[in-house]
């Protein structure tokens, strides 16, 4: 029955149309009769028999028997050609077919839904494979966050023992997290504010209309800029955001210094005005085997006559990883200004020389000049 209904877009009486025409059609031509016109019968049988004495078919898991359409359409369209040749504006009846796909279409989604089951489920999801893809091709690769997704049958295993979340996302080494409500997908972003340079942003844009607006917002507001839009999948975009200190480009190395403990590389830094923040972003990795923790970093804006405007001191963090940090210069007063790096033992007080720096005095690397409107 269930398959019946699906091949006949729920109405029973186009089969009659054709069973009618073979059967005018045998009275007039005795061999219309081929054995492929009643293959639909045998099949009919078969899923007769194993609906009835096992549970390897089911009604929503019919989808798995479309395949046995195409010896129906025959017998479907012999039907319908040996009512053509008995009168030709009974070809007409053809139309009868694009009527009741549309209305069987159109109809509750209970009418057509329960023929799906659980692959239904996938519809509003971004096809995986294809955001896998964009995000493999990019040089820097991003944190990927999902709004108002359900990643259950994204990290399902299946009978393999096997997700679509391992093999598109997690042997790649690509971050994929999702967000529930805007607090959640704040806290997200914050968390990765300091060592993302690239998160890339994908909801359906009917169901985030309303919400668009604050997780721009909530992105400006941690120094992100949109870098691209793209529309993948149904109502479905990817917003790509980067860091403004790198203009939606690759991390690009501005200064790269060294004392006897660290390997220094600095990136850029960028003013938000809104906030009153300096914006600056570097990286680091240990040259020796010695413990850092008791090192600090100090990062300095200093003015022409060598007064410290402003100051943010950090501990060694995320080595090997890009990071993004901001001094408030809320009260700094308009002027040209260096920002200036140094280490530091946080118990001592002691400084590190930078090595291969001709700034005076050594233990201050100069990484930028700033100019404050």
């Amino acid at each position: 029955r269930a398959w019946l209904e699906v091949t006949l877009n729920n109405q029973p009486f186009l089969l009659m149309l054709s069973v009618t025409g073979l059967g005018l059609g045998v009275r007039k031509e005795k061999n219309i009769v081929k054995f492929y016109l009643i293959m639909f019968v045998l099949h009919l049988l078969t899923l007769a028999f194993f609906t009835q004495f096992t549970t390897l078919i089911r009604t929503d898991n019919m989808r798995y028997q479309l395949a046995s359409w195409l010896p129906f359409a025959l017998f479907i369209a012999a039907g319908l050609y040996a009512l053509y040749r008995l009168r030709k504006w009974l070809g007409l009846l053809a139309l009868l077919w694009i009527a009741a796909g549309f209305i069987f279409q159109i109809t509750p989604v209970n009418s057509f839904q329960q023929y799906l089951g659980d692959v239904a489920l996938a519809f509003p999801y971004p096809p995986w494979q294809v955001l896998s893809r964009l995000a493999l091709q990019t040089e820097l690769k991003p944190t990927i966050i999902g709004y108002h997704y359900d990643l259950s049958l994204l990290n399902y295993p299946g009978n393999v023992n096997y997700s679509q979340r391992e093999h598109y996302f997690d042997r790649h080494d690509l971050t994929l997290e999702t967000a529930n409500d805007l607090k959640n997908f704040e806290d997200d972003i914050r968390q990765h504010a300091i060592a993302e340079p690239s998160i890339w942003v994908f909801y359906q844009t009917s169901k985030v209309a309303a919400e668009a607006a604050d997780i721009e917002s909530i992105i400006h507001d941690l120094n992100y800029q949109l870098c691209n839009t793209i529309e993948i999948g149904i109502d479905t975009v990817i917003r790509q955001y980067a860091w403004k200190t790198l203009d939606c480009q690759p991390p690009q190395l501005q200064a790269n210094h060294q004392t006897a403990a660290i390997d220094y590389q600095f990136y850029g830094a960028a003013l938000h005005a809104t906030d009153s923040k300096l914006y600056f972003s570097d990286q680091w990795t240990a040259q020796t085997d010695d413990d850092l923790e008791n090192y600090k970093m100090s990062y300095q804006l200093i003015s022409p006559d060598w007064n410290n405007v402003a100051q943010l001191d950090l501990p060694l963090v995320h080595e090997g990883q890009p990071r993004l940090f901001s001094i408030d210069i809320g009260n700094v007063p308009p002027g040209h200004y260096r920002l200036m790096a140094i280490l530091y033992d946080k118990h001592s007080g002691q400084r590190q020389n930078w090595l291969n720096s001709a700034d005076d005095p050594p233990d201050m690397l100069n990484l930028t000049d700033i100019d404050i409107p």
